[in-house]
């Protein structure tokens, strides 16, 4: 099946009108979308700024990675609920929209960075330890960081 005839359908499902139709639907639904993203950039930030020796003295950064895993995901699972969401109003329109691809292609980065290195683990004690630890904290924070600011464009195409 070609993407656009995918999008074309995810645009025109039920769920999809209805949330079109409501006025009040989007902004709610954009509204748990941010806090989604806040817990999760929250989450992840702690971790990253322990691997670069700052924040919360108290904990190792896989301690912390440990502690917030749970939070992480759920952010990331309501984020991953309400973007489709939230995509679903016009499919066509943010397919064709290049903040929208930016920040998909970041999020899929941080996403796959995260759970590869900083989720908790033998991985993130051994990349904590080494100075690959700050390189990885830092590749983090920059594609968080771009995923928050990519989103914020999204609305000026």
């Amino acid at each position: 099946m070609h993407l656009l005839t995918l999008l074309r359908w995810w645009g025109g499902t039920p769920l999809a009108r209805a949330i079109d139709s409501a006025a009040w639907a989007f902004p709610v639904i954009e509204s748990i979308h941010i806090l989604g993203m806040a817990l999760v950039a929250g989450t992840v930030a702690a971790v990253d700024l322990r691997l670069l020796g700052m924040g919360l003295r108290g904990r190792t950064a896989p301690e912390l990675a440990l502690e917030f895993r749970l939070w992480t995901l759920l952010g990331l699972g309501v984020m991953l609920v309400t973007g489709p969401l939230m995509l679903s109003t016009d499919p066509v329109r943010y397919s064709g929209n290049p903040a929208f691809a930016f920040k998909m292609r970041a999020l899929l980065a941080a996403v796959v960075l995260h759970l590869t290195f900083l989720r908790g683990g033998r991985l993130t004690q051994k990349l904590s330890a080494t100075r690959w630890g700050k390189t990885v904290a830092c590749l983090s924070l920059a594609l968080w960081t771009s995923v928050i600011v990519a989103a914020r464009w999204i609305a000026t195409y």
